[in-house]
């Protein structure tokens, strides 16, 4: 036969209670119906739960061994609305977040260190790609979130996008570059060094051909391609190489390495860093958390540049 785990808790909290009058006091109940309540599961078991012999009653073999079991109930009741309030709360869970991988080891990757610090229970899945198979994995739902350089006009209908920040783009050298003292540098000089160059899949990529369009420029000579934002970095900070990357991934690499920008103006990007999410989907409410919270940490950034 099946026993209402309800009926196995309310058991155990008389156990622990010493009677039913106690017990009704906490369960916000009377002592009648308490008396009830165990007088039909009795006649349901088919076998005595409480001694009726003794004052006060006392409960048998077989109360003690159910309240034993409601004492389990109660912890996974417990449990249970431990969970709900977490997730109600956006403090456990999980998110799958896709994001481009200079924007990711530079700019969101503290961010959500920062986040799980105030939500610890919360599990993050971060994946790297370059925008458009991130907006693909988003359209299959293979992750909640992207945070990725997007132009305006290629949000596909069904996403919900808000932009975060600009896409400004600069030059970057070691500090000790010959072209960073020059008075007046002229932007035919970026041809006499040797570049590295972003993934040709990457939107830097197109960034940099427009830039060398503008020099007239056809081909440059490419010293290092590919590799990590870090390794970037430790080839830029020992060669005279160039550089071009965003100004808020360059903004926060400042204080970690030995390296500068130029004061050249280029192009601007008519693209920006934007979050995106499907349209039609519910947010649970971590993911409304963490958007509020990537919200307050990117207006921060902003003002900072």
């Amino acid at each position: 036969m099946e026993i209402d785990p309800k009926h196995l808790a309310t058991l155990h909290v008389i156990f622990e209670r010493g009677g039913l009058t106690a017990a009704a006091a906490i369960l916000g109940t009377s002592q009648p119906a308490l008396s009830r309540l165990v007088g039909d599961l009795e006649i349901r078991l088919g076998a005595p739960i409480f001694d009726r012999s003794t004052r006060p009653w006392r409960m048998t073999a077989l109360g003690e061994m159910l309240a034993a079991q409601g004492s389990a109930v109660q912890v996974a009741i417990s449990r249970a609305t431990h969970a709900i309030e977490q997730f109600k709360g956006g403090t456990d869970g999980l998110l799958k977040i896709g994001c481009t991988p200079y924007v990711s080891d530079a700019v969101v990757t503290p961010m959500i260190a920062r986040f799980q610090h105030t939500a610890p229970d919360v599990r993050i899945e971060l994946s790297h790609a370059y925008t458009a198979q991130l907006l693909r994995r988003l359209k299959r739902r293979e992750v909640d979130l992207v945070i990725a350089p997007v132009d305006t006009m290629d949000i596909a209908q069904g996403l919900t996008s808000q932009r975060l920040i600009a896409a400004k783009n600069l030059i970057a050298c070691r500090k000790e570059h010959p072209l960073t003292r020059r008075r007046k540098l002229q932007p035919m000089a970026l041809l006499d060094y040797r570049w590295i160059a972003p993934p040709a899949d990457s939107p830097l990529a197109a960034d940099m051909r427009n830039v060398m369009n503008r020099l007239d420029a056809h081909d440059i000579q490419v010293a290092f391609s590919g590799g990590s934002l870090s390794s970037v970095m430790h080839i830029l900070e020992q060669s005279d190489y160039l550089v071009l990357l965003p100004e808020h991934v360059l903004n926060q690499l400042a204080d970690r390495y030995d390296i500068t920008t130029l004061a050249l103006n280029l192009s601007t990007p008519t693209r920006s860093v934007t979050m995106l999410t499907n349209e039609d989907d519910a947010r649970s409410y971590l993911l409304e958390k963490f958007i509020g919270f990537l919200e307050v940490e990117f207006s921060a950034l902003a003002l900072d540049e």
